[in-house]
């Protein structure tokens, strides 16, 4: 059961980092103005806190294996 938990978490968390991936480089393509590169600054960011709460909840359920 923990198991399949940490596997879900990590697809989701390597998708997140795909999505960043693809965010961040469409970004640059686009030369987008000011404003939208700022708000992909804060997606980018809130991406960065969710991958850091699912290395937490990760560390939890492998505790409790």
């Amino acid at each position: 059961m923990y198991q399949a938990q940490i596997e879900d978490k990590n697809k989701l968390y390597q998708r997140l980092e795909q999505f960043a991936t693809i965010l961040t480089e469409t970004s640059q393509q686009l030369a987008v103005s000011q404003e939208t590169q700022r708000q992909f600054a804060e997606i980018l960011a809130d991406i960065s806190q969710l991958q850091n709460e699912m290395k937490t909840d990760i560390q939890a359920i492998k505790s409790k294996l």
